[in-house]
């Protein structure tokens, strides 16, 4: 789950203005006088922030939970940097199968490393589970504060897979550059309202002087993004078709062309990556402005809390193979030449 968004404190104007005016009494008008305190900062509030997308690909599952912060006496860089003011310590978890009401119990793990940067690294608390999950069935998160009695909650559907018909339906299909456009072909899997495609070169590289000193690389082309459904029942067939052109002016961009390397093309990897309805609107509203104006709204499913809770299916159709015609195809683009790929 590539970038994360964590929304800091919540920001409110208050204006408070007093004006005492007597008709009896002029001097009193001129010794009363407007409070313009502005007060910046919201009564403080419990704020906790929730990120979590349950992949039925999956059997162990992650969950986010960190503290929406705003401290008077400590810049927000300053804060940030401090664990304790990133994560709470006394949080009972869990995960309910809405149907049958059975329970999973998630527990804490910092076994995942994170990132340096602005916020603190020295621990990456995320709470955990493991269970084969259903797109028949829905699951909500409670968590409880124990100290205040916070009660924090939200629900989704389990996202269905994709039915694929092309640009390759399993790993022994062939990928086929002969033709001018790459077909994608697909019906839509229950509960999923918006697609991502992806297609992974895989290639390996060696010094043309000594072929053995082989390196295994790879670069992923988007081939399509944010692919409506308009219809969370599944079965919606999207076709899509893209000009091979792209996808050759693609590899030409990212690969180096260098006159004392050789490259070699192995497989390509396919990746479809479906969303619920409730991560589409969260990553709609979430987007960067390109207006004038950079208010943006604010989206979440969470009760009592912020953030998101839903579902994702990541769905891979590994090692596709080019058939010798669309190698030949490949190698030969005016655009592919320069980076010396043989046979």
């Amino acid at each position: 789950m590539q970038t994360e968004r964590a929304k800091l404190g919540n920001y409110t104007l208050k204006h408070a203005r007093k004006l005492l005016l007597s008709a009896l009494s002029g001097l009193f008008f001129f010794v009363s006088a407007c409070d313009n305190t502005v007060d910046i900062n919201a009564p403080w509030k419990e704020v906790l922030v929730v990120y979590g997308l349950l992949n039925p690909t999956d059997s162990v599952h992650y969950i986010k939970i960190n503290k929406a912060f705003l401290n008077e006496n400590t810049g927000a860089l300053e804060a940030a940097a401090t664990s304790d003011s990133l994560y709470f310590n006394d949080l009972e978890v869990k995960i309910v199968r809405v149907e049958d009401n059975v329970t999973f119990t998630c527990v804490q793990d910092n076994s995942i490393p994170k990132d340096s940067g602005l916020f603190a690294n020295d621990r990456n608390t995320l709470w955990t589970f493991r269970t084969r999950l259903s797109q028949f069935n829905n699951y909500r998160i409670d968590i409880t504060r124990r100290s205040t009695g916070l009660k924090v909650t939200a629900q989704t559907a389990i996202c269905g897979p994709a039915s694929v018909l092309a640009p390759a339906q399993d790993t022994f299909s062939t990928l086929n550059l002969q033709l001018e456009n790459i077909p994608v072909i697909y019906s839509s899997g229950q509960n999923t309202g918006s697609y991502d495609v992806q297609m992974e070169l895989v290639y390996d590289e060696f010094p043309a002087a000594d072929t053995f000193m082989k390196t295994r690389k790879s670069i992923t082309w988007n081939m399509l993004r944010d692919q409506r459904t308009n219809f969370f029942g599944g079965g919606v067939r999207l076709t899509n078709i893209i000009p091979r052109t792209a996808f050759f002016q693609f590899v030409a961009a990212r690969i180096q062309a260098n006159p004392l390397l050789r490259r070699r093309v192995q497989h390509v990897n396919i990746r479809f990556y479906g969303g619920a309805p409730q991560l589409v609107d969260y990553i709609s509203v979430s987007e960067p402005s390109i207006g004038i104006v950079q208010k943006q709204a604010d989206y979440t499913n969470v009760t009592n809390g912020l953030g998101i809770f839903s579902s994702r299916y990541i769905q891979t159709i590994p090692r596709v193979k080019l058939d010798q015609n669309s190698k030949l195809v490949f190698n030969a683009r005016p655009e592919i030449k320069p980076l010396n790929f043989i046979f």
